[in-house]
């Protein structure tokens, strides 16, 4: 089996996993070469940072999978949930047995932001808050999932039942949580909501932590 692949979420999106309400999933397709979907160039303002469409052909809507690269998942991939987390270093000396993880640290001394938001961070020696869900080592994964199904759609085709997948309840606003996970918001006009781009669209389970991974 092959080893197992790390997704990133936000805490609001690993809660809705938690709560089993989160089935689904959907990333940017990013691009083979510097161009659009139609293959006109991306261009950039040298002066401002801001980068913009030469020009759309707005009857292209094919997708072409010779210009953009390949799904990181596929069907049947095991996949580990980084999370945003804090490791209580400060607590170890109070900590009875050996460390059971194989970091040498205490599995249960990683505390969640999506199980306790408010838990304080920053008490204690050597304490620096909350870790990026980025830099979440993979020892401390606690959820896995197993890829089920990924299919390819504009991100405006997003339909109710898509909604509910995504964690989010009917009427929720989609087009921000979309436009919330692109951090640079000089991109938001080639890959935020109005520019619908190209996404994949992945359906997922829970699953428990395979044994090659223990």
């Amino acid at each position: 089996m092959s080893k197992a692949k790390p997704i990133l979420f936000i805490t609001e999106m690993v809660q809705a996993i938690l709560a089993g309400k989160k089935t689904e999933t959907r990333r940017l397709i990013k691009l083979r070469y510097k161009q659009d979907e139609s293959g006109f160039i991306v261009m950039t303002n040298m002066g401002t940072g801001e980068r913009y469409l030469e020009k759309v052909d707005e009857e292209e809507m094919t997708f072409d999978p010779s210009r953009y690269i390949n799904p990181q998942y596929q069907p049947g991939d095991i996949l580990y949930v980084r999370e945003t987390c804090f490791y209580e270093s400060h607590m170890e000396a109070l900590t009875v047995g050996k460390p059971d993880l194989p970091n040498g640290r205490y599995s249960h001394r990683y505390i969640y932001k999506a199980d306790d938001p408010d838990y304080p961070v920053n008490i204690g020696v050597g304490a620096t808050g909350w870790k990026p869900s980025i830099h979440m080592p993979k020892v401390a994964a606690r959820i896995w999932l197993k890829v089920k199904e990924i299919r390819v759609e504009r991100l405006q085709d997003i339909d109710d039942d898509g909604v509910v997948a995504e964690g989010l309840q009917i009427g929720d606003p989609y087009d921000e949580l979309w436009n919330s996970t692109i951090k640079k918001k000089k991109d938001l006009p080639l890959y935020g909501w109005d520019a619908n781009p190209w996404v994949w669209v992945i359906k997922f389970e829970r699953c428990e932590k395979p044994e090659s991974e223990k």
